[in-house]
């Protein structure tokens, strides 16, 4: 599920196609083959228009106007890695990144990809998650580790830097400079190049982490914001 900026609430349901609900109403997106497929990960850019990745179509650039909606699918055949894009990010220069499930990331700018793998220095080509650092360094959750592609090269991070997983689910940039990890075993934070474990949010046990959101409530000491976690509970 995801709420933009213009509050249109996006809703993929598992077994495939997207749905929206505004104002009382709600539709269903058949534009581009949507609705017969499933939709992986969906980020807003603005009041009017969303990009999604797909299980089998690519990359989709939704724009609408009220209710009617016109759309722009990538693929392959347009220099995207795969067509099976598992996680979906904007920059804050307009760049969208579509992390694919096991052909590593593209990087969409001025109508042009540059496609990314473990050769260039991704831990892995299967890309779970996506995030932007305030520096301008870029995030990838992989399950061999967090790769950072910054402009002093690649960096990736893993069980030897402090990750209770290198199996990563989903990553969170806070405003405070913190990027949050959200791993199979547990959740941990990065901060100074130093990856750590917040033992006080959670028990003993090993927690599968799914999700990471910020809340706009202050609280935790120092740390000015509340994450939520989806998460299932393991060897407890």
């Amino acid at each position: 599920m995801h709420v933009d900026f213009g509050g249109r609430i996006w809703i993929a349901p598992i077994q495939g196609g997207l749905r929206w609900l505004k104002g009382g109403k709600s539709g269903v997106v058949t534009a581009d083959g949507i609705a017969n497929d499933v939709v992986y990960s969906i980020i807003g850019t603005g009041k009017d228009d969303v990009w999604v990745g797909r299980q089998q179509g690519g990359l989709t650039h939704l724009r609408y106007s009220g209710n009617s909606f016109t759309a722009k699918t990538y693929t392959q055949a347009d220099g995207l890695a795969q067509n099976s894009v598992y996680a979906v990010y904007r920059s804050r220069d307009g760049t969208v990144w579509s992390g694919t499930l096991n052909s590593g990331v593209s990087e969409l700018k001025n109508g042009h990809f540059t496609n990314y793998t473990s050769t260039d220095g991704l831990a892995a080509n299967t890309i779970s998650s996506i995030a932007e650092g305030p520096d301008g360094t870029m995030w990838f959750g992989t399950p061999k580790g967090v790769s950072a592609m910054s402009q002093k090269g690649w960096r990736t991070y893993t069980g030897n830097d402090g990750l209770p997983s290198e199996d990563v689910n989903c990553l969170l940039q806070d405003s405070t400079r913190i990027l949050w990890i959200g791993t199979a075993e547990g959740l941990a934070y990065l901060t100074g190049g130093m990856c750590m474990y917040p033992a006080e949010y959670l028990s003993p046990c090993k927690h599968q982490l799914s999700a990471l959101k910020k809340t706009r409530t202050a609280g935790c000491g120092s740390r000015p914001q509340i994450m939520f976690c989806a998460f299932r509970a393991t060897n407890c």
